[in-house]
């Protein structure tokens, strides 16, 4: 294994959901909506009904039941940890409290990025940018490192913008377009007969689409939106740009086929 694939593994790994180690941050600092997978609303800041005093949830074990499929599909991808550690644990103070909640949605957004490029620095046909990558992915290690404070000042908007200028360009390297009308659009469609490998479907609305036994190697998923989205006996083992939680939102089976690092959802069992 050669060093750039050993530190894109390696980065993968640190960027891995700790809850033991978290103060319930996804339980205070996200919004929840009954358009998106909860059974009531919640504004930002304030803490889930459900979470109690030692952080835990209290129907973890029953989240499907109680219809909470957006917490079953959320993953803060190791921001949660990251965060109660720089503050050491949950502050007393309202201030400090929405301060550290902050910098939880902060890291959040940065760890999506620095998976991105990680993931694009190791692709053979995105070659000609791994030098512009290997600075932006530095970077982003640089920021996600900073104590708390600093943290709160980074512009995220920005290197989300500069990041998927670069993400583009990889894609367009690696992948084909799909062909039709309206290529990003899917909702509800069956797709087990389309020709999906190597396929840019980054940013692709696949709501409750169809893609059962579909060979979706070296296809893009940047983005798409999978919630519903049947993956029953597809082959994702080598998809570029899937994360966790877009697999937590669909549906899938122990024959789904997965990249190294990602784990079947409990909720596919």
């Amino acid at each position: 294994m050669d060093h750039r694939q050993q530190r894109a593994d390696q980065l993968k790994r640190q960027m891995t959901i700790d809850c033991e180690n978290c103060c319930g941050l996804c339980c205070v600092a996200l919004y929840c909506a009954r358009s998106e997978g909860f059974p009531a609303d919640k504004p930002a800041g304030v803490p889930c009904q459900h979470l109690q005093r030692d952080f835990r949830c209290a129907i973890h074990q029953k989240l499907a039941q109680k219809k909470y499929t957006g917490c079953m599909a959320f993953d803060c991808m190791g921001a949660g940890q990251r965060a109660t550690a720089l503050a050491g644990g949950l502050p007393a103070g309202r201030a400090e409290q929405e301060r550290l909640s902050a910098a939880f949605l902060q890291l959040w957004q940065l760890y999506q990025v620095c998976w991105y490029l990680a993931e694009a620095s190791i692709l053979p046909a995105a070659q000609p940018l791994w030098e512009q990558l290997d600075r932006a992915l530095d970077e982003l290690c640089r920021l996600v490192s900073l104590p708390l404070l600093p943290l709160l000042q980074v512009d995220v908007e920005r290197c989300r913008t500069d990041a998927n200028q670069l993400l583009k360009r990889a894609v367009a390297l690696s992948c084909k377009k799909m062909d039709g009308k309206y290529p990003g659009i899917y909702l509800g469609r069956d797709l087990r007969r389309r020709t999906l490998r190597e396929r840019d479907l980054s940013m692709a609305l696949l709501i409750a689409a169809d893609l059962r036994g579909c060979d979706l190697s070296g296809t893009s998923l940047l983005g798409a939106d999978l919630r519903d989205c049947d993956l029953r006996g597809a082959d994702l083992h080598s998809s570029l740009f899937l994360l966790q939680g877009q697999l937590n939102a669909a549906r899938g089976d122990s024959s789904t086929r997965l990249p190294a690092g990602l784990c079947r959802p409990v909720s596919w069992q």
